[in-house]
């Protein structure tokens, strides 16, 4: 008898459904994953740069002002010495009083970086700060003025005080002498050299040699400001301020000192346009210029000037009992990355 033998059925025997296909084929998956796990080494490493920080510079200057030399009258009035710094604070100093024709008084002003920052500097004198008046008359004053009427502090285009006329107000680079804070005490006017343009109303640049050395030195004005030989003139108050023309308001824009004084718009940048000092310089050259020198060892360059304050013998009665006031401001811009330096213009 033939054995009963069925035909395979595959659909019986192998029969798999597309789900359970793909479950296996997940399996498969997932235990392969797991087996990579357990078998890698790759290379690896890591480096960091951490704390990372950028501050910015600074750029802090301060200005010392002193009376290093005065007549017999006001040093006896104790306002040699003492000097005053402005650094960050307003400081109101030099307050000078019975003030009689012949007085004299010298001031040095120092500039100095307080950062490592050089900077361009421009010297300011605000108009609205600069005022006259007729104070109290005398019969004197009134013979020899004729118009006495006092208003109190008043802008020079409205007063009838003389006292900004007559005093005369100059600007020096060298004085050889030595200041109250240095030591003892010594030199007068006659050691002023270097006048700058800026108080010369003579002529728009240095004045002619004076000595031998070719360096122009001190000599004694008139009652007008102008020497009697030579090519000085010494600018007084109001020319200081405002320019030849004394008007404040006709202010120069450039950088021309006599069209323009310490209070046109961009005041005075020290050194000129064409080639500006740089206060903090570590540059030799910069410090062996005239006005700069190193006299705190530093080794950064500092501005020292003069301001000579001069009421000639020759003025008369006319300005018994006149006051006058104003300011100086200083503003200073970084010379790095800086092709106008009078790019900060009244900023300060």
């Amino acid at each position: 008898m033939e054995p009963d033998i069925k035909p395979m059925s595959n659909d019986s025997k192998y029969s798999l459904s597309r789900r359970k296909a793909l479950l296996g084929l997940g399996t498969v998956g997932v235990a392969g994953a797991g087996a990579g796990v357990g078998t890698s080494a790759l290379f690896s490493d890591e480096e960091e740069f951490d704390e990372n920080q950028i501050t910015a510079g600074t750029l802090d200057m301060a200005v010392k002002a002193e009376v290093v030399a005065a007549n017999e009258y006001w040093s006896n009035q104790g306002i040699l010495g003492n000097p005053l710094t402005a650094d960050g604070d307003v400081v109101q100093n030099f307050q000078l009083n019975d003030v009689k024709p012949g007085d004299w008084a010298i001031i040095c002003f120092t500039v100095d970086s307080v950062g490592n920052n050089p900077f361009y500097l421009t010297i300011h004198g605000d108009a609205e700060e600069y005022r006259e008046t007729e104070g109290t008359s005398t019969e004197p004053e009134e013979d020899a003025d004729g118009n006495t009427t006092d208003a109190g502090f008043e802008p020079v285009t409205a007063t009838n005080a003389e006292l900004g006329d007559k005093l005369l107000v100059s600007y020096w680079e060298q004085w050889d002498g030595t200041a109250p804070s240095e030591g003892t005490q010594s030199g007068d006017k006659s050691n002023l050299a270097r006048m700058d343009s800026i108080s010369n109303t003579e002529s728009n640049t240095y004045p002619a040699p004076t000595t031998d050395d070719g360096v122009p030195e001190y000599q004694e004005p008139g009652e007008d400001g102008v020497v009697t030989s030579g090519t000085l003139g010494y600018t007084d108050a109001r020319e200081f301020y405002f320019g030849l023309d004394q008007d404040p308001n006709n202010p120069g824009t450039g950088n021309d000192p006599l069209g323009n004084g310490i209070a046109s718009g961009d005041g005075i940048l020290v050194g000129g346009v064409s080639d500006p000092v740089q206060v903090g310089s570590t540059d030799t050259n910069e410090i062996g210029r005239p006005r700069m020198g190193d006299p705190d060892g530093d080794g950064e360059a500092e501005l020292t000037f003069y301001l000579l304050l001069e009421l000639p013998s020759e003025v008369g009665n006319e300005i018994q009992g006149d006051a006058v006031k104003g300011n100086l401001r200083f503003s200073a811009e970084q010379v790095r990355n800086n092709d106008d330096p009078r790019s900060g213009r009244n900023s300060s």
